[in-house]
């Protein structure tokens, strides 16, 4: 293929997304709410998880939630597939979720918290009779960020936007972490800012909105993140280091705004009640993390 043949193009789906998902009747009920969702709470876990409310009809709602937009997945499996036949040889295909979602899990529902069902997405790079093969095969460890697709597809079409990118390729570096941080109009998560790497998660909450002011998650041990360090093993050595590296990666930036109520500023406190709305107001949100 030559320069002035390459191109590129986006094609997105909003299929499984609620309200409700739009599944083909056809399809409907391949899946079924019979996998209940568990709706634990952890040890040491923060008042908004442990407080919130949950019942038997929520449960209920998230489970045919979930098997709802489960069964959308065939439909779009079959639009991919006739996007592929379509598609010339040669060409690199990355597939990949605009965030992850909770359906029960920690007894919440959506996205936003600090959490591997909300942070973390799927992400797959495929090739159709590539001439140069794809230099990674199989499943890679290393920490991804939607940031790192932009250079990922142009060093490996050997183009370039000509201008300076956040990201990394991912076919030839790695990064240790990334920052995890999020606002919210209502206040319901709390405002937050922490890091993530592959072994650990640690989050620092905003102290006048959220007693249990820090979470702490060894991710290889506690993969569901049941365990809350910070109150269950405060003596942990890894606590220090965490809070150290989050400490690095959240400090305000006098070039940008941040919310009244940054944990990491000197003067954060509770936004105004003139910031406070209610969901059903329309709030603004903020929230940044990746897939992994």
């Amino acid at each position: 293929m030559t320069d002035d043949q390459r191109w590129d193009t986006v094609t997105a789906t909003r299929t499984e997304h609620p309200g409700p998902a739009r599944r083909e009747p056809v399809l409907d009920e391949r899946y079924t709410s019979s996998r209940r969702r568990s709706a634990r709470v952890e040890n040491g876990a923060p008042n908004y998880i442990a407080q919130g409310s949950w019942s038997a009809s929520i449960a209920a709602f998230n489970n045919h939630s979930h098997a709802a937009q489960l069964d959308t997945t065939f439909g779009v499996d079959r639009s991919i597939g006739q996007l592929w036949s379509a598609l010339p040889d040669n060409t690199v295909v990355l597939f990949m979720s605009d965030n992850g979602l909770a359906w029960g899990e920690h007894r919440w529902s959506g996205k936003m918290v600090p959490y591997n069902e909300a942070i973390r997405i799927p992400m797959a790079v495929a090739g159709k009779n590539l001439a140069n093969p794809l230099p990674v095969n199989g499943t890679d460890p290393r920490i991804v960020l939607n940031i790192d697709v932009l250079p990922t597809l142009e060093g490996y079409a050997g183009v370039t936007a000509g201008h300076a990118v956040e990201g990394l390729d991912m076919f030839t570096s790695a990064r240790s972490d990334f920052v995890l941080e999020h606002w919210f109009a209502s206040l319901v998560p709390p405002t937050y800012c922490g890091v993530r790497s592959l072994d650990w998660m640690y989050v620092r909450y905003n102290r006048y909105e959220e007693p249990v002011k820090e979470g702490l998650y060894y991710e290889v041990a506690d993969p569901f993140e049941m365990n809350n360090l910070a109150v269950t093993d405060p003596s942990n050595p890894e606590m220090q280091v965490m809070r150290d590296r989050a400490a690095t990666l959240c400090q305000t930036d006098g070039n940008a705004i941040y919310p009244n109520d940054w944990p990491y500023s000197c003067s954060a406190r509770i936004p105004a009640e003139s910031m406070k709305v209610t969901p059903e107001r329309s709030p603004l949100v903020m929230s940044v993390g990746g897939g992994i």
